[in-house]
């Protein structure tokens, strides 16, 4: 099953805190597809950080330049 979670193109602490409490909601075979402003790259450093130290990976997904880009996020373990 996917699920979907939007980011606020400024990340917030408060938005990290919900991604946290909804990837530990995701079970082994389940993946949530993570939308990010294309623009924001510090967004998405930050966001893949935080992903690899907890135990998560990701795979990038679609956007142009001119487009949201996504990850999608599964668990590792």
């Amino acid at each position: 099953m996917e699920y979907q979670f939007k980011l606020n193109p400024e990340l917030s602490d408060e938005d990290l805190r919900k991604l946290k409490r909804r990837l530990a909601e995701l079970a082994q075979d389940e993946q949530l597809r993570v939308q990010l402003d294309s623009k924001d790259s510090l967004q998405r450093a930050n966001l893949t950080k935080m992903l690899t130290n907890n135990g998560y990976t990701y795979q990038p997904e679609g956007g142009t330049e001119d487009d949201d880009q996504y990850l999608v996020v599964r668990r590792l373990h």
